[in-house]
């Protein structure tokens, strides 16, 4: 009850325009914004850092990082490999949303898949064969073989 009575006292704080009453969230955070300033700092850092670290823009994130470089981009599927790899032979990993397989590159061949369908781990199988050279360039530009 006492939770209740503080959310309705922090409508009345600021002027809120129509439609936020209903959203617990916005209402929440006002509560402590205006009831606790020092809340008001902690927001602001919590919010700045989001935007320093770039959580907004995940796609650009996985391109610039070196643990995960992105060679290439294939309609929905992306192809990268980890930093890590580099005691294993030659190998992509491909992605396409929240599923993933990878693929030995010397000769072509699945190694394991989770989430795809038979049928399109057929199509990407062909298109890591069709594309086969520039993976092996890419692999050995950034693992230096």
């Amino acid at each position: 009850m006492l939770g209740t009575m503080s959310i309705r006292y922090s409508l009345s704080l600021p002027d809120l325009s129509p439609g936020y009453e209903q959203d617990w969230a916005f209402q929440l955070t006002m509560f402590f914004i205006f009831r606790f300033p020092i809340g008001l700092l902690a927001w602001c850092l919590t919010l700045s850092s989001f935007f320093l670290a770039g959580r907004y823009e995940p796609d650009l994130a996985q391109e610039r990082t070196p643990t995960m470089p992105t060679v290439l981009r294939l309609g929905p599927y992306r192809f990268f490999f980890y930093a890590g790899d580099r005691d294993e032979p030659p190998h992509t990993h491909v992605e396409r949303n929240a599923n993933i397989a990878k693929f030995w590159l010397d000769p072509v061949r699945l190694q394991n898949s989770g989430g795809f369908s038979r049928t399109e781990i057929n199509g990407i199988q062909k298109l890591v064969g069709e594309n086969r050279v520039t993976l092996l360039e890419k692999w050995n530009e950034f693992f230096g073989g």
